[in-house]
């Protein structure tokens, strides 16, 4: 660029684009299929164990979730593992494989997605509250 010359912002709709196509390549694909499942059996959980954490008309977690139950369905997805741990039983003896870690932690990670997505939702309205009020007639 050639010195003295001001670099042109596009502020248009054309930015928003941008920060749209950003955010949806936030997480990739197969990532994306991983939280999709997770969460589909983290909200049929919710549904039954704590159901006013769903919300009835999109059948999806509200958030924040309360603490009161994310814990217990991590005590839920644990519970194989704890139970041969207690009883002394060897993974390769099990009936059922426990999850591993990374299972686990897979399932904090979709949490916390959908956090995101939450977050990046309100932040959008809020900001084209913003563009709306400062629009000039």
């Amino acid at each position: 660029m050639a010195r003295g010359r001001k670099r042109v912002i596009d502020d248009g709709a054309d930015g928003a684009f941008v920060a749209q196509s950003l955010l949806a390549k936030r997480t990739n694909t197969n990532a994306k299929r991983t939280y999709q499942s997770e969460i589909k059996g983290m909200t049929e959980w919710l549904a039954v164990h704590h159901p006013d954490t769903i919300d009835s008309s999109t059948k999806s977690i509200r958030v924040p979730l309360p603490k009161d139950a994310v814990l217990p369905f991590v005590g839920h997805i644990c519970s194989p593992a704890h139970t041969y741990d207690l009883n002394s039983v060897h993974a390769s003896d099990a009936t059922h494989a426990p999850l591993n870690v990374s299972s686990i932690w897979g399932y904090r990670s979709a949490l916390v997605d959908i956090y995101h997505a939450t977050l990046d939702s309100q932040l959008d309205t809020e900001l084209r509250g913003v563009r709306m009020a400062t629009r000039r007639p």
